[in-house]
């Protein structure tokens, strides 16, 4: 919440209004599941792609198809961590014909 929204707020309750960010969590030092390490080490560092959206966030399967075909689109190798969009049990369900 920003701008009016934070304004309209600290005149309601007569308070000051402190944003914050998200919260990081800490570094994990666990070690990544051999099969996954395996994949990233074929690249080069930093030229994967990782798109999540939390656990909240479920997209419309047109949606869900659009971002893999334009992440697709970039020619970078990506990872993408989402809960099957509505309308599809399972993600490979959901994934665009090719």
């Amino acid at each position: 919440m920003e701008g009016a929204s934070c304004e309209y707020l600290k005149n309601l309750y007569n308070k000051e209004i402190l944003l914050t960010g998200p919260i990081l969590p800490e570094l994990s030092h666990t070690p990544l599941e051999e099969r996954w390490a395996k994949w990233l080490n074929v690249f080069k560092e930093g030229s994967v792609v990782y798109c999540a959206f939390g656990s909240e966030c479920v997209l419309e399967k047109n949606q869900f198809q659009e971002l893999v075909l334009g992440l697709e689109q970039t020619g970078l190798p990506f990872l993408v961590r989402l809960k099957p969009p509505v309308g599809a049990e399972t993600l490979e369900e959901a994934l665009p014909e090719g």
